[in-house]
């Protein structure tokens, strides 16, 4: 499988000098060849400058992609019987048990304070 590579939306242009591509507006999608260096690119899609359309950067994951055929299951085949609850589940979610009954929360009385009072000058004389 081949390596596609995308320039990331908002960005303009993106040139790798090692393996001589060239990513812009006019071509923001290309495939890699292999054989190249693929150093700076990766770093790029890390950075989020490119982003990855089809493959990866480890040859291991695309043979064994490769080498896995795509099996489709049944979706109606999965699917059990639904269990219907017992009778001692239907009568739990009817009366609920003393201990799953919550408390009602009361507030804590909240501790005032007085202000401070503004001090008297006694200092001050009046002169009349």
């Amino acid at each position: 499988m081949n390596l596609i590579l995308g320039l990331s939306p908002g960005k303009i242009a993106f040139y790798d000098p090692v393996s001589r591509m060239h990513f812009h507006l006019g071509n923001p999608v290309q495939a890699v060849p292999k054989g190249v260096d693929t150093k700076k690119l990766h770093q790029a899609v890390k950075f989020k400058t490119l982003f990855v359309l089809e493959g990866s950067f480890d040859a291991k994951e695309d043979k064994a992609k490769a080498e896995k055929p795509a099996v489709k299951q049944d979706p109606k085949a999965d699917k059990s019987p639904a269990k219907e609850p017992t009778k001692e589940q239907k009568t739990a979610e009817k009366e609920p048990s003393s201990k799953t009954k919550e408390e009602p929360k009361t507030e804590k009385p909240t501790k005032k304070t007085k202000k401070a009072e503004p001090k008297k000058d006694s200092d001050k004389v009046d002169d009349e």
